[in-house]
């Protein structure tokens, strides 16, 4: 005798739709999986929302501080992953006490994307940055002192002009900076106006121009530089000033090295004047000097081959010595 066992449509359907205890186990963990993923990506969008709060860049202000020893301030911050980036009334000063500096606002076109992963700055400009510089600050290059010989004089300055590969590039805009140097032995020493532009060529190297006015005690000048470094170790200068105030300059090479102090003032005079080019490769340079001051007056063309700077022509220099330069060089 056979039994035969009979289902209903119904139950046959709820049967074969029933989840086995591994797949339910498995969409758990693919769940689970989105909604951390999700939460991250969350929290990587809402990262230049979160820098752009007061909290945010309080923080960012922190860290910064940590890292350069500087303490530093920013007033406000805007930040975007596919935008321009902004800070506002940054404040900072060095732990040394040696300078301190302010800028109404520094904008960056490019995004963060293209910040982090380019190391790309596009175009960086600095509105109305102010320094104020109350120590100097002491050199670490040394230049030899130059020794006559028959063809020229031998000049071998310890400095490498050959630079390495940039890790940025883009460039860089200095709009209505200020610079004071306002040591306590220097009579007050402004550059204002100053107009900067720094062309960062990661593969190539760096290009950049400098415009300013200088003046101190009522003597007002100005001063312009052009120039590159490359990295096949060719440089180029060109520099016009115009009425430089020298007693500033003298005052500052007499903080670095007392011994010299008065020396360059009493030799050129209260202000001074100057042309000069410099046109480098690796080996050889080729220099032209014209300096006009009440003082002296150079005009120099020379060459430079293996350390050795020889003239290209005779070289024509006039010059007062003072009673007062006699005196402060003994």
């Amino acid at each position: 005798m056979t039994t035969k066992i009979y289902r209903k449509r119904g139950d046959a359907v709820a049967l074969s739709h029933s989840p086995t205890p591994k797949h339910s186990f498995s969409k758990k963990v693919v769940l689970t999986g989105c909604g951390i993923l999700a939460l991250v990506g969350m929290g990587i969008g809402s990262l230049p929302w979160i820098l752009s709060t007061q909290t945010g860049t309080a923080w960012l202000s922190k860290q910064i501080t940590k890292e350069t020893g500087i303490e530093l301030h920013i007033g406000s911050a805007s930040f975007s992953w596919f935008g321009s980036q902004t800070l506002l009334e940054i404040k900072g000063e060095s732990s040394q006490e040696q300078f301190v500096f302010s800028c109404s606002e520094i904008t960056t076109s490019s995004s963060l994307w293209n910040l982090l992963g380019n190391h790309n700055v596009e175009t960086l400009t600095l509105k109305n940055p102010y320094f104020i510089l109350s120590k100097p600050f002491k050199p670490s290059v040394q230049i030899s002192k130059p020794s006559l010989q028959a063809a020229g004089f031998s000049f071998s300055p310890q400095m490498a002009f050959a630079m390495q590969e940039l890790s940025w590039k883009g460039q860089i805009q200095v709009e209505k900076g200020q610079i004071d140097f306002a040591a306590p032995d220097l009579d007050l020493l402004l550059f204002q106006q100053i107009a900067l532009q720094l062309n960062l060529m990661r593969e190539k190297g760096v290009e950049g121009s400098l415009q300013c006015l200088a003046s101190q005690q009522k003597q007002e000048g100005s001063l312009s530089l052009t120039g590159s470094i490359l990295q096949t170790g060719s440089y180029t200068c060109q520099a016009s000033i115009q009425k430089l105030p020298t007693r500033g300059i003298d005052q500052l090479i007499g903080l670095i090295s007392p011994e010299y102090s008065g020396l360059f003032y009493h030799l050129v005079g209260p202000t001074l004047d100057l042309s000069c080019s410099l046109d480098a490769q690796a080996e050889s340079a080729h220099i032209k000097v014209d300096l006009s001051s009440p003082l002296m007056q150079v005009h120099l063309t020379a060459q430079s081959l293996e350390n050795a700077l020889n003239l290209v022509s005779p070289a024509q220099i006039q010059c007062q010595i003072t009673p007062s330069f006699i005196v402060t060089g003994k």
